[in-house]
């Protein structure tokens, strides 16, 4: 198995996306396709492709790149689809269990079947399959449009990605990031909430083509001694204490018109599309 590409800052770990305090939730606007699933047979086929120890079902006795034998994976959701060509069978595949030991969201496969037998091409930290829409290229070839969630240096990240067959490796397109810092109770420059509002994949102009449009929130607010020590009441769980959000929190519209082969944002939403980066 080719050597996994790590796309993820170390210190990005699942344990971190839970709610930090009561009214905390994690809303997700693509509710997901519905892909049909695997039958058990190449679920184990795939297991087996991706495991570097010894594979028995769905579940494989190491974790990926890890010489530790007491732990492994089980397959945790796989995508089938034609994501190297158009007339290939192919499939993303992530794995749960190995989490701790990476200090990271789970991993993530593409793979291939040749020959009838199902092949690892390439593989990275963080690419999560829970909550992705398909899309596919002018070529036919397919690819995904995934919705996540991640803490980074107390920052949560809500993501909208594309993720794609580049090549023979996994390519990724970030088409939006809204991040909360609010829940950083250390000193910062701008202490922002963004947020996406909903997410809808429709012809925007005309060609045929399905497109995608982001409602979407941003405010700021001036950062201070007494918000980062509110900031750290709530952190802590001090009863009745909630952190310092921005009182005005304006709408915007993002849109990006895919043309087959790009994402491209339209003029009039390129303003809004610089205040979430």
């Amino acid at each position: 198995m080719r050597r996994v590409l790590l796309l993820l800052l170390a210190g990005v770990c699942a344990p971190c996306l839970r709610a930090q305090s009561p009214g905390d939730e994690f809303r997700y606007l693509i509710a997901g396709d519905t892909f049909a699933e695997p039958k058990m047979a190449e679920q184990a086929a795939i297991t087996a492709a991706v495991c570097e120890g010894t594979a028995e079902a769905t579940h494989c006795d190491t974790c990926p790149e890890s010489p530790r034998a007491d732990a492994g994976f089980s397959l945790k959701r796989v995508i089938l689809g034609h994501f190297l060509a158009p007339s290939s069978t192919d499939a993303f595949a992530t794995i749960s269990g190995c989490e701790e030991i990476h200090g990271s969201v789970g991993w993530g496969f593409l793979l291939t079947r040749r020959s009838g037998k199902w092949e690892s091409v390439n593989g990275s930290l963080g690419l999560e399959l829970g909550n992705c829409h398909k899309m596919q290229f002018r070529s036919r070839r397919e690819l995904l449009v995934c919705e996540d969630y991640r803490m980074e240096s107390f920052q949560l990240m809500h993501n909208v990605t594309a993720v794609f067959a580049k090549g023979e490796s996994i390519g990724f397109r970030n088409l939006l990031t809204a991040a909360d810092t609010t829940r950083s109770c250390y000193d910062q420059a701008r202490v922002q909430k963004a947020q996406i509002d909903k997410i809808e994949f429709r012809d925007l102009n005309g060609d045929g083509i399905e497109d995608i449009s982001f409602a979407a929130s941003f405010g700021t607010l001036a950062d201070s001694k007494r918000r980062q020590e509110l900031c750290q009441a709530a952190e802590d769980g001090k009863p009745g204490v909630r952190r310092p959000e921005p009182k005005v929190i304006k709408p915007y519209r993002i849109e990006y018109l895919f043309d087959g082969l790009r994402f491209t944002l339209t003029k009039e939403t390129q303003a809004a599309a610089g205040l979430f980066r």
